[in-house]
């Protein structure tokens, strides 16, 4: 990997999923959409002793580089506090209280926290892990843009400008320039429906004019991108 970028909040819920392997956590992103009304999440134990978990939802928002939650009412879920035995697994059901016919998918957070006996609120080690939760819109509308801009020396901005009405998500990334690699490694970055953000990268060396992104989703599907390097 060169150059790893610096997303900060971004890796989130990447570091929330090496909790969730921990523990046997599937899937790993849920949506609810007209035929599937109801999500489906299944905690399995890989420890010998039994675990107390509190589960809830929070609405998820993005501004630019910056994510944001707030608590939500709009779900039911069962069970919302559940005791998980030894090599065990526990089924969590979400659904929305109201059918939403929304135009833009809404993004939650569906987050599972270890409860500790005697403590008002979790401990560093209560054991935690989020799960991205879309209420998908009707009709998939809109696209999502790429731009390369350049900065001093060897660094540079992917900005990715969503102007769907869904998420897009980046598991990997690229940057390709005269037929050479100048940057390949990991993002993990989510981008919310009409939004914008921007990834910092360090290349191999200066890009200028053409170049070529790649870009895998969550599902490993690659697509490449023509862009040009702006100042």
């Amino acid at each position: 990997m060169v150059g790893a970028p610096n997303v900060g909040g971004m890796n989130r819920f990447a570091a929330a999923l090496i909790v969730a392997a921990q523990l046997g956590v599937t899937p790993r992103v849920v949506t609810i959409d007209a035929s599937h009304p109801i999500a489906e999440v299944s905690v399995s134990s890989l420890r010998a002793r039994t675990v107390i978990f509190d589960a809830s939802i929070e609405r998820w928002e993005q501004h630019g580089d910056s994510d944001s939650y707030a608590a939500t009412t709009s779900f039911v879920f069962v069970p919302w506090v559940f005791a998980l035995d030894p090599y065990k697994t526990q089924l969590v059901r979400v659904a929305l209280r109201t059918p939403a016919i929304e135009d833009h998918e809404a993004a939650y957070r569906l987050s599972i926290v270890e409860v500790i006996p005697g403590t008002a609120t979790p401990p560093p080690s209560a054991r935690a892990f989020s799960i991205p939760l879309f209420v998908a819109p009707a009709k998939l509308e809109g696209g999502v843009h790429y731009e390369l801009r350049s900065r001093a020396g060897n660094r540079c901005d992917v900005v990715i400008r969503n102007e769907s009405n869904s998420h897009t998500y980046i598991a990997t990334l690229a940057i390709e320039s005269d037929g050479r690699e100048l940057f390949a490694g990991k993002v993990t970055a989510f981008v919310l429906a009409g939004n914008t953000r921007t990834i910092p990268v360090t290349l191999r060396a200066p890009v200028h004019g053409p170049a070529t992104l790649r870009v895998a989703d969550e599902t490993g599907r690659e697509r490449s991108i023509s862009v040009q390097a702006n100042p």
